[in-house]
């Protein structure tokens, strides 16, 4: 008989389940693999994970959901490291999330949530000190964009956006934003963004990301459109000569 160790936790943005495994032969070889599921719940507080020892007739992982169909669909991964880079990717805030929690609070235009996506990662920025997520924006014409952000708008045009259920999307985003270090911050920072400029027009927003101090105004004027807006450039422009 062979024991199957496994540790698992659920991926919300990927809508999947993603698990670390050993497999042992004698129960008492267990005693490292615990000592390292230990150190990654540690590493990962803010995650909920699950535990299950699984016994089956075979060494291969493929034996678990033939045995037990509840880890059907379940991604396994027997490499430490893979394991936890998938975490840290599923931890990790994106243009979607930001995109998502505004449009839950305010129904808007395609432009107009791209600007507001903007002006909440370049308010975190100055009030943190620190980047809301790696993605770098595109100095479009319209001003600075979120390409992932975008391309998940791509069917729309200039109509006001609706999700097709709200409550559900809150949900799932709630579990998400859950996980983030800095929590209450995001949030806050969100709520005060969309509070203070969501009633603006787009082309408000758009005048406003245009100033001459801002991002988008020096990638415009030094390389010109359609570039990044580097992690460099927002910090010249919004910590150093701010």
């Amino acid at each position: 008989m062979y024991y199957h160790y496994i540790l698992m936790f659920s991926d919300y943005e990927q809508g999947t389940r993603k698990a670390y495994y050993k497999t042992f032969v004698d129960v008492k070889e267990m005693r490292k693999f615990r000592d390292e599921i230990k150190q990654i719940k540690g590493d990962f507080r803010n995650v909920t994970f699950s535990s299950h020892q699984v016994m089956t007739n075979s060494e291969q992982i493929s034996s678990v959901p033939e045995y037990d169909r509840y880890f059907e669909g379940v991604e396994f991964y027997s490499e430490k490291e893979l394991f936890e880079r998938e975490l840290g990717i599923s931890t990790e805030i994106t243009p979607s999330d930001i995109l998502k929690y505004v449009l839950i609070e305010k129904e808007c235009t395609k432009l107009k949530a791209m600007k507001l996506i903007y002006l909440i990662y370049e308010r975190y920025l100055k009030e943190t000190g620190q980047f809301l997520f790696k993605e770098d924006f595109l100095a479009w014409k319209l001003g600075p964009v979120s390409n992932s952000a975008y391309l998940k708008l791509s069917a729309y045009k200039y109509e006001d956006i609706k999700l097709e259920d709200k409550e559900l999307e809150k949900a799932k985003l709630k579990l998400k934003l859950d996980r983030a270090f800095d929590k209450d911050r995001i949030i806050r920072c969100m709520d005060n963004v969309i509070k203070e400029f969501g009633d603006l027009s787009p082309n408000d927003l758009v005048n406003l990301t245009h100033e001459k101090e801002r991002p988008w105004y020096k990638v415009k004027k030094s390389i010109g459109l359609g570039h990044s807006i580097t992690k460099d450039v927002m910090l010249e422009c919004v910590l150093i000569n701010h």
